[in-house]
């Protein structure tokens, strides 16, 4: 799943990937989306 490998790869701290992730995830529950846009970030 996308979702998971975003959140695992990349140089972000852990409290840098559970922001941008609970972000990305706040926006695609607000656009109704299955993607927040942001590819290759945590959450999308």
């Amino acid at each position: 799943m996308s979702l998971l490998r975003n959140l695992t790869a990349g140089e972000y701290t852990l409290l840098e990937r559970v922001r941008k992730a609970a972000a990305n995830i706040a926006r695609k529950v607000a656009r109704r989306q299955g993607c927040c846009g942001n590819y290759g970030d945590p959450g999308c």
